[in-house]
C-alpha cells in the first residue's frame, strides 16, 4: 500500500488507472479495496475515485477517437 499512497500522492488521481490481472487473481475485489482504502488515506474524493476505476480510462479512449 505505501507505493500507492505514493503514486497518488505524487502524480494525483487523474493520471492513474485502475488495472487488474483479472481472472487471474482469485481475490480482485480484494485488491479493489485495497486501492480503495490506499485512495482514501491519501485523501482522495470520491470523485477522485470515480475517476481512477472508470473516468480516467474512459477519457483516455476518447482522446484516441
Amino acid at each position: 500500500m505505501p507505493l500507492l499512497l505514493e503514486a497518488f500522492r505524487r502524480v494525483g488521481p487523474s493520471k492513474i488507472l485502475y488495472g487488474s490481472d483479472h481472472p487471474y487473481n482469485p481475490l480482485p475485489m480484494e485488491v479493489k479495496k485495497i486501492a480503495r482504502h490506499a485512495a482514501s488515506a491519501a485523501g482522495l474524493t470520491e470523485g477522485d475515485l470515480r475517476r481512477v476505476f472508470a473516468g480516467n480510462l474512459l477519457a483516455l479512449l476518447a482522446s484516441e477517437r
